[in-house]
C-alpha cells in the first residue's frame, strides 16, 4: 500500500535516452499478451525523473504507437519502475503496466547505459555514446496532440500528455533483451537514438472509454 496520495494529474521533471524503432509482428505486451499483429512504430526508454508528485525514480518502458483503434494514441506496452509508490499510482491512474524492477543507470563522460533487472533475471541494456552536442533542439509535445490508451476491466482509459524538452540524436551501442521482461532484440529493430535534456511531462487524469 502507498504511503503518498498521488492522484492525477502528474507532473514530472528529469533527463532521458532511448531508441526509436519498430516493434515487429508477435511482439506480447503486458496488456496484450498475444501479441502486436502488425509492426508497430516504438520507442525504447531509460528515464530519470529527478521531480515527481512520488519523488525522484528512475523508469525503462517500451510505448507503441498508434494503439489498435486509434491514429492519435500510443499504447505502453512495458514499464518498469524502481519506485513502489510509482508502480502503485501508475496502475491506479492510469492502467499502465508498472512493475518494480532494479534499475541502474550511467551519465558518464563517453558512455550512457541503463540496465533493468527484476528478481535476478536480466530484462535489457541500452548503451549509447555520449552525445556530440551539448545543447539539443527545443522541442514541444502539444496538449491532446497525443495520449496513451491503456486496457482496464472492460473499459480503456485514455490519458492526453504534453511536455516540453530538448532533444539530442544518439548513436546506439548496444541493446540487449532477453525477451522475458522486455521485448527481445529479435523483435525490435532500432533506427534512432535519442537524449532528451531537461523535460517538463505531464499526465492528466484519464477519460474512461467504455467496452461494450
Amino acid at each position: 500500500m502507498p504511503t503518498l496520495h498521488a492522484p492525477a494529474p502528474w507532473t514530472l521533471e528529469g533527463r532521458a535516452f532511448g531508441v526509436l524503432g519498430i516493434l515487429r509482428y508477435g511482439t506480447a505486451s503486458a496488456t496484450r499478451p498475444q501479441g502486436i499483429r502488425t509492426p508497430r512504430l516504438a520507442v525504447l526508454c531509460a528515464v530519470e525523473y529527478t521531480s515527481s508528485p512520488v519523488g525522484p525514480y528512475n523508469e525503462i518502458f517500451c510505448l507503441a504507437f498508434p494503439a489498435p483503434g486509434s491514429w492519435s494514441q500510443a499504447e505502453v506496452t512495458h514499464m518498469y519502475v524502481d519506485s513502489d509508490e510509482s508502480t502503485y499510482w501508475g496502475r491506479r491512474n492510469w492502467a499502465v503496466p508498472k512493475m518494480t524492477a532494479d534499475i541502474e543507470m550511467h551519465w558518464g563522460t563517453g558512455t550512457l547505459s541503463a540496465n533493468l533487472e527484476m528478481g535476478g533475471q536480466r530484462g535489457c541494456t541500452l548503451e549509447f555514446d555520449t552525445p556530440r552536442l551539448r545543447k539539443g533542439l527545443p522541442v514541444r509535445l502539444p496538449a491532446n496532440f497525443l495520449g496513451i490508451r491503456q486496457a482496464s476491466e472492460r473499459q480503456y482509459l485514455v490519458t492526453r500528455l504534453y511536455g516540453t524538452g530538448r532533444v539530442l540524436p544518439l548513436h546506439l551501442k548496444r541493446f540487449t533483451s532477453s525477451g522475458i521482461l522486455m521485448p527481445s532484440r529479435k523483435k525490435f529493430l532500432p533506427l534512432r537514438g535519442f537524449m532528451v535534456q531537461n523535460f517538463a511531462f505531464s499526465m492528466k487524469k484519464p477519460a474512461v472509454v467504455r467496452v461494450n
